[in-house]
């Protein structure tokens, strides 16, 4: 049973500066996660044409196929890195507030962010990890059939 006293955490102005200085770099890597979600989706959109202009033939049903595919998985790809890029930002810019204001409320929304961001790369690690796992036990199996 969880205990119902609110806990008596304090922060130090040596943890404020970790915190703003963590701030900064988490805004940088925000700004730089938003611009290589956009540069994936783009290139996944504009998969056909660049494919057919490396291939140098314009309608060949397997290259059509293929950047359709390819396209498709930058498209997804860029568009799953956008969500932990956004808890990023919102971290980095609320935890900027709280110390600027000294709102708890601010601080509270940024911890939210920072573990939702922690939530989600977990999850797509764990998927990750089965998949890996999955392809070399067909790989393996390939290998002894």
């Amino acid at each position: 049973m969880a205990d119902s006293t609110e806990p008596n955490v304090s922060l130090t102005n040596e943890s404020l500066n970790y915190l703003k200085e963590s701030s900064g770099w988490g805004g940088f890597m925000a700004i730089v996660g938003f611009c290589v979600a956009v540069l994936f989706i783009g290139g996944g959109l504009f998969a056909g044409s660049i494919f057919s202009s490396l291939s140098g033939t314009e309608d060949s049903a397997m290259g059509g196929i293929t950047s359709v595919l390819v396209g498709g998985v930058y498209v997804c790809l860029g568009a799953l890195y956008l969500l932990p890029t956004l808890y990023l930002y919102r971290f980095s810019q609320e935890i900027r507030n709280a110390i600027n204001r000294g709102s708890t409320g601010a601080m509270t929304t940024a911890l939210g962010n920072l573990k939702s961001l922690f939530k989600f790369m977990g999850i797509f690690t764990a998927i990750y990890l089965v998949v890996v796992v999955l392809g070399l036990l067909v790989m393996g199996s390939g290998m002894i059939f």
